[in-house]
């Protein structure tokens, strides 16, 4: 009476989350219910009072029903339903641990396969902890119940569980009741707060998804694949590297069922029944649960359990007598091999590789090859292929572990029933995917020395006759089947072997199909940039003019890629793409090959400097096009393979930088190749390793000649734009971005009263920004301070910067009167940002007067005051004009500057400062107009370059 909720109230609460998770489909509003009834349930399940305890049983109650009901219509993975069974069932693992075993997650259980699985029967000891909801599903009873989806009074929790009885109905809507059942079992298998809880149900739920395979309703047989994939990774092992058939990511077939010793049995029974059902016969005793299943469903099954076999290992050490050896599959894997579904083929014959020992592979191999007809008198062509399959995939699944004596003996025992079988690759128009599937396999076996060079040769010559065929290159050849695949495995067998360029066929440039084209190109890449090539990488002058005439015939965008590719490569003078500009501004437009087209735009630049001297014009208008083009693709928030073209562009193109750096060129040349500079400064700060390592080697290549860092090659290339192009804007306009703020939407009281509701991700994480500011900071004032030779010729520099959603105009006048001052009022910057800086403080004082909040004090330190605190303090010690003279007198403007000063001197000591910011103010202190205390700054050291990186 004394608490704030009674029972009722607290019973009435979990129902109404149960009723949000069942009824609403927005992801947002199930994930934040799911929390909510997980941590209700989490402190009901320690509460010492019964009907307190009981609540969370009544509501799996109510769910299961839900699920059982027929009429509950289907939504994206049964939308929030899982979650509540999650929230309930990850509450009891954290109450269980310690406390003894769990009583809701058995009955789950056993109540969802009993659903899902009409003939599955729990075993004893779980069948004890059931409820009669379970057993009423198993046995699939029917009763009348009352809506159970009503709030319940916990004051009448009975003593015993809750039972509820579920319909199984399969004449009339037990699909959905399948899909749901399925769908929270994926859920809970799925969570891996769970994994320890229902970890020995994985053999029940596997069987009970692979009979849903053969389910003749669509909607059940997608749900158990979902469900499929999510059992098998955690049957078989968790995925511990990229490559999927990498042995860490599974286990041997003797190690997997002696854990799940059940599926054995199930699995071989099933794949009889299934063989049996596709092949017309009756299985006697078998229980058709759908009367109506096709043989097109029943692949789907074996499919499935062809995958399982697939992610295991071979036994090492095998006992034939084992009740659990490999043995009783193989012949019934076999036989899949004359299955109508191509892929239920191709995966049968990965199955055999973890069911046949590796040293019973040549026995077996061979006696494969003997089933193969020696004439073409083929009965069925799908069980050739499925047999040819098998064989190809054993080869490759063993080889590498097969002895010396074993190799021996395959590779005579291969030669002998090859030659006397050479009619598979006669005649290739009578089943293209047979001749295909034999190309590729002799190719196999000749790259791991199987295969005799007699035969070899004749795979060569059937393979050119192939290419050479006009009948097999015609249009309408298309329509048949894998008959794509077949040109291009003859094409790699033609050139597989060619180490020089004279023994590719360059003819097959003008094939017809693009897939011999492409494997041509690729050949050809291969042999030229091969470790032992004799090209060096280096592109033969007549082979690229023939590749530059195929950029304006080409239609296919994966050949104009590795065209582009190659063209890329050095070649000698001159490039075959000079005076094709336009046709690769084209390309760079083309989405399907902007990448490549960008990367050759940056050689041809290369190319040009050779000629500059009479083509000066058009290199002029090529080489803006191209730095315009960079400039815009290297920023942070473009896609990374855009961003490597640009790297890759620009070390190509390193010969201008280098020009541009030892001799005297056009202000066209000058200014393009500052701009260049500025995109290396931006990426050299890269998220991206591999783009940062390009522009390394750029630096080192034409700024030092040697291997640097990429600490080093920054600091290297602002000494460069410092001392070589101080009057370019390009680079004025980078200094004064890292320098001057963007805006002082930190120091604004609307920005921090307002609720942010999405954050902006950084699109640069790696970018070092104080370190920017500080080598900004530094690079300003030093050509702020000199004279430079450049200026008188040039004149004011005139760039913009972007100011609180706009751009704002400043001018910078270097020489004997350096200065910044912003357009049009004439105001200098210093002044502005001592404008900023009192706005800033005044709105820190406006806040400690309001409620003096921890936030006011210490308002230096989030990460955007900081920053916008620290670039207007680098930017005054870096914009400081220097002190009048004694015989000058002080202007209005002067005097006012120097008030300023000392007040923001001053507005400094009313709050606490981020230690960083005492060694800048240290530094603009040095650097003010007259002397100034900056508080906390005494006995610090006069540096402003405190930092090595941030």
């Amino acid at each position: 009476q004394d608490s704030i909720l009674n029972i009722g109230q607290i019973g009435r609460i979990g129902t109404l989350l149960v009723d949000v998770l069942l009824a609403t489909k927005h992801k947002g509003a199930i994930e934040k219910t799911y929390l909510g009834l997980e941590l209700l349930c989490e402190r009901l399940l320690r509460s010492t009072n019964p009907a307190l305890f009981k609540l969370p049983r009544q509501w799996i109650d109510v769910m299961l029903q839900r699920v059982s009901d027929a009429k509950t219509g289907v939504t994206r993975r049964s939308g929030g339903l899982p979650f509540g069974f999650l929230a309930v069932l990850g509450a009891e693992a954290a109450h269980s641990r310690g406390h003894g075993g769990s009583l809701i997650t058995p009955l789950v259980m056993n109540s969802l396969l009993a659903l899902a699985d009409p003939e599955y029967t729990p075993s004893t000891n779980i069948q004890q902890t059931a409820t009669p909801s379970a057993t009423s599903a198993t046995n699939s009873t029917t009763q009348n119940t009352k809506d159970s989806h009503i709030a319940m009074d916990a004051t009448q929790a009975p003593d015993q569980p809750t039972s509820h009885t579920i319909h199984l109905d399969v004449a009339s809507g037990y699909h959905l009741t399948q899909i749901h059942a399925i769908n929270v079992l994926r859920s809970i298998f799925k969570a891996k707060a769970l994994s320890g809880e229902v970890d020995h149900f994985l053999p029940h739920v596997l069987r009970s998804v692979v009979r849903a395979y053969s389910s003749p309703n669509w909607s059940v047989r997608n749900s158990a694949t979902m469900a499929f994939s999510v059992v098998v990774d955690r049957c078989v092992r968790a995925k511990r590297v990229k490559e999927e058939s990498s042995h860490l990511n599974s286990t041997t077939f003797q190690q997997f069922f002696a854990t799940m010793p059940l599926l054995h049995p199930f699995l071989l029974a099933h794949l009889q029944s299934s063989i049996r059902i596709i092949s017309g016969e009756q299985v006697a005793g078998h229980a058709q649960t759908f009367q109506s299943t096709s043989a097109q469903v029943q692949q789907s099954s074996i499919y499935a359990i062809l995958v399982l076999l697939s992610k295991l290992q071979p036994n090492q050490l095998e006992d034939p007598a084992s009740p659990l050896a490999s043995g009783p599959f193989i012949p019934i894997v076999t036989q899949c091999a004359s299955l109508s579904n191509f892929m239920v083929r191709d995966m049968a014959a990965r199955a055999l590789v973890a069911l046949v020992p590796t040293d019973s592979v040549p026995e077996f191999v061979l006696s494969l090859l003997d089933s193969v007809p020696t004439t073409p008198k083929v009965r069925s062509h799908n069980h050739l292929h499925g047999v040819l399959l098998q064989i190809f995939r054993l080869l490759q699944g063993h080889i590498n572990a097969l002895s010396r004596p074993h190799r021996v003996a395959l590779r005579q025992g291969l030669h002998t029933r090859l030659e006397e079988r050479k009619w598979l690759i006669e005649r290739p128009e009578r089943c293209p995917p047979i001749t295909a599937l034999v190309l590729e396999m002799f190719s196999y076996l000749q790259s791991v020395d199987l295969l005799e060079s007699t035969t070899w040769t004749q795979v060569v010559q059937v393979s050119s006759s192939i290419l050479a065929d006009k009948a097999l290159s015609q249009p309408n050849i298309h329509a048949t089947v894998m008959h794509p695949e077949l040109i291009q495995q003859a094409c790699r067998v033609v050139t597989s072997n060619a180490r020089d360029l004279s023994a590719i066929p360059l003819a097959l440039l003008d094939h017809p199909m693009y897939e011999a084209r492409r494997a041509t190109l690729k050949a050809l890449h291969n042999s030229l940039t091969s470790a032992d090539s004799s090209y060096s990488g280096v592109l033969p002058q007549d082979l690229g003019v023939r590749l530059a005439s195929m950029l304006s015939t080409e239609t296919h965008h994966s050949c104009m890629r590795r065209i582009l590719a190659l063209l890329s490569l050095p070649v000698a003078p001159p490039h075959p793409c000079l005076g094709m500009w336009a046709r690769l501004e084209e390309l760079r437009k083309d989405p399907s090959a902007r990448e490549q087209a960008l990367v050759l735009q940056g050689t041809v630049i290369a190319a040009y400097i050779a000629q500059i001297t009479s083509r000066e014009e058009e290199f002029s208008r090529m080489i803006h096009d191209w730095v315009s083009v960079i400039s815009a693709l290297s920023l942070a928030d473009v896609t990374l393979g855009l961003r490597t073209a640009c790297g890759q562009s620009m070390l190509a193109a390193s010969p201008l930088l280098a020009h541009a750096a030892s001799q005297p060129c056009s202000p066209a040349i000058m200014q393009a190749a500052a701009k260049t500079w500025v995109v290396v400064l931006r990426l050299l700060q890269d998220d991206d390793e591999d783009i940062r390592d390009v522009i390394v080697r750029l630096v080192s290549s034409v700024l030092v000649k040697v291997a640097i860092q990429e600490s080093q090659a920054l600091e290297k290339v602002f000494q460069h734009l410092t001392e070589r192009y101080s009057w370019s804007s390009d680079y004025w306009e980078f200094l004064l971005a890292q320098l001057v703020p963007s805006s002082l939407a930190t120091f604004e009281t609307q920005t921090h009263a307002s609720t942010v509701l999405f954050d902006v991700e950084e699109a640069n994480f790696y970018e070092e920004r104080i370190l920017l500011i500080q080598l900004a900071s530094t690079h300003a004032q030093t050509m702020l301070q000199q004279s430079s030779p450049s200026s008188s010729s040039t004149g004011p520099i005139h760039i913009t910067v972007p100011r609180d959603g706009s751009r704002m105009g400043l001018t910078v006048t270097l020489g004997h009167a350096p200065s910044i001052n912003i357009q049009p009022n004439g105001k200098s910057l210093y002044a502005f940002l001592l404008e900023d800086i009192q706005k800033a403080f005044l709105f820190i004082q406006q806040q400690k007067a309001q409620g003096g909040t921890v936030w006011a004090s210490w308002m230096s330190f989030p990460n955007d005051a900081f920053v916008t605190l620290y670039q207007i303090i680098l930017a005054l010690a870096s914009s400081s004009p220097p002190p009048p003279s004694s015989s000058t007198s002080t202007s209005t403007t002067t005097t006012n500057i120097l008030q300023t000063e000392n007040a923001t001197a001053q507005n400094f000591s009313s709050f606490e400062l981020h230690p960083l910011l005492h060694h800048a103010l240290r530094f603009l202190g040095s650097h003010s107009r007259t002397p100034i205390s900056w508080p906390h700054t005494q006995d610090l050291p006069l540096s402003r370059q405190f930092l090595t990186s941030f």
